[in-house]
Parts: C-alpha cells; sequence; structure tokens
C-alpha cells in the first residue's frame, strides 16, 4: 500500500499546484478522479466518494465516463449526477 500513499502524496500536490493556477476544470477533474481511485483502492471508501462528487460537480459527464464511478456507485447509491 505504500505505492498509494505516495500517489496520494502526488495527487495532493498536483491538485494544489491546479487550485493555485486556475487551471481549466477538465484538469481539476482529472486529478480529483486520480485521488478517488487512490483511495479507493486503499478501501477510503468515503474519501473516494468525496473526491468523485467533488469531480462530478465541476463535470458530471467527463467523471461518470471513468469505470471505478460505477464501483463507488454500487457501494454508495446515491444519485451522484448534480441538480441541473
Amino acid at each position: 500500500m505504500e505505492v498509494y500513499d505516495q500517489a496520494l502524496e502526488s495527487f495532493e500536490q498536483t491538485r494544489q499546484t491546479v487550485l493555485e493556477t486556475q487551471a481549466p476544470a477538465k484538469t481539476t477533474v482529472k486529478i480529483l478522479l486520480n485521488l478517488a481511485k487512490t483511495h479507493y483502492a486503499l478501501e477510503q471508501y468515503a474519501e473516494a466518494e468525496r473526491y468523485y462528487r467533488e469531480a462530478v460537480s465541476l463535470d458530471d459527464e467527463a467523471a461518470q465516463e471513468h469505470s471505478c464511478l460505477a464501483s463507488a456507485q454500487a457501494l454508495y447509491p446515491l444519485p451522484l449526477r448534480r441538480e441541473k
């Protein structure tokens, strides 16, 4: 699991840089999804869900294209689409 811990640290640093530079939403979504997938791999499902929801709030279509979203949604069967 050490690899995942290192990945989390790297993704968090990248996320901070992305936020500071006001990168496009698609870039932020990719980082959030990587964080979600890593937390999911560590069986930290609540954290994974938090990052998925944040990604969905920025770009629900891009976020829902990722396969791990289905797994998270199976564990947490709440609607992930944002209200329009």
